[in-house]
């Protein structure tokens, strides 16, 4: 016996097809605010303890270890002979409250860096070499040898996005025409443009650089440049001419991939890529970070000599 479907059965199908199917090939598809863009709102983080918040893969045996500001790490000039360790020396014991936010990556690796392959980064330049060594000789003259994290001034790009022993969460917005990020880490605010407007003049330099953004499909790219070299990279010092490309990528509803090229011709002798998956979590809640410029009662010996010397020229 031939079944005839009446054209009012037909039309039921085809109902169950759109919203029984399309909301499955819908999933799929990166979500857009209301005027187009690829939605990247919300609060991310990207604290996994299996992936680690150590920049570098640790120095394979002889290797001198990097020269970083003071205050992040020994910055011993490469003259000088390194101290010798003391195992038995006081260690920082982590408090368990720390990783309560703590959120699987799903991506394990033995530092940040992902390019080189070996996770450590490049070897730097005799311009680079010289100039930390400079640095070095000198960390505890005057503050602006110190890392302006350990003064509370910012982390700087693209360190801001580094995972820490703490507040590790990162709030997206959008509007048309800007996306803006709030670091929870300092309390640090920055705002891209998504424009064509000519670049800032290059005599302007500024601790997190100039950024301007676009997308590429359902990526954004932010390329900062303009930076000071005041600034550093977790405890790294850089030049003037730093570049950093940024790369924000969408990965289902509760992923967002971070990647960073950093590229600092005068520094190291190759750029080298930072990758770093997160996870949203709009559940954290972001409070202030109040931390005072200067580090309270840190720096206040020499911040005092700085100000004496300046009243007196």
């Amino acid at each position: 016996m031939t079944v005839q479907l009446r054209p009012i059965a037909l039309l039921l199908m085809a109902t169950f097809v759109v919203f029984v199917l399309a909301p499955t090939a819908a999933s799929s598809q990166t979500a857009r605010t209301p005027w187009g863009d690829p939605d990247l709102q919300g609060t991310w983080t990207n604290f996994d303890l299996g992936e680690g918040y150590s920049l570098e893969a640790p120095a394979p045996v002889g290797r001198r270890p990097a020269r970083l500001l003071g205050g992040t790490g020994t910055c011993i000039p490469s003259s000088e002979p390194l101290p010798e360790s003391n195992p038995e020396a006081a260690f920082f014991v982590i408090p368990d409250h720390l990783f309560e936010t703590a959120r699987d990556t799903g991506k394990v690796r033995p530092s940040l860096i992902s390019e080189p392959a070996d996770g450590r980064l490049p070897p730097l330049t005799e311009a680079g070499d010289q100039r930390i060594d400079s640095i070095c000789q000198k960390v505890f003259e005057s503050h602006v040898y110190l890392d302006p994290w350990v003064r509370c001034l910012t982390r700087g790009i693209p360190a801001s996005t580094f995972p820490s022993l703490y507040n590790n969460a990162y709030q997206i917005l959008q509007v048309p025409g800007y996306v803006v990020i709030r670091y929870e880490m300092i309390h640090d605010a920055r705002i891209i443009r998504l424009d064509d407007r000519s670049p800032t003049d290059s005599d302007i330099r500024l601790w997190m650089g100039d950024a301007r953004g676009h997308w590429d499909e359902n990526t954004l790219v932010v390329e900062t440049a303009n930076f000071n070299d005041r600034s550093s990279i977790r405890g790294h010092a850089h030049s003037e001419h730093l570049t950093v490309t940024e790369r924000f990528t969408r990965v289902g509803a509760d992923g967002l991939d971070y990647e960073a090229i950093v590229d600092d011709p005068q520094t190291w002798v190759t750029p080298w890529t930072v990758a770093i998956g997160m996870t949203r979590f709009d559940e954290y809640a972001m409070y202030e970070y109040a931390c005072h410029e200067g580090n309270q009662s840190a720096m206040i010996g020499i911040l005092r000599g700085a100000r004496t010397e300046e009243r007196s020229r």
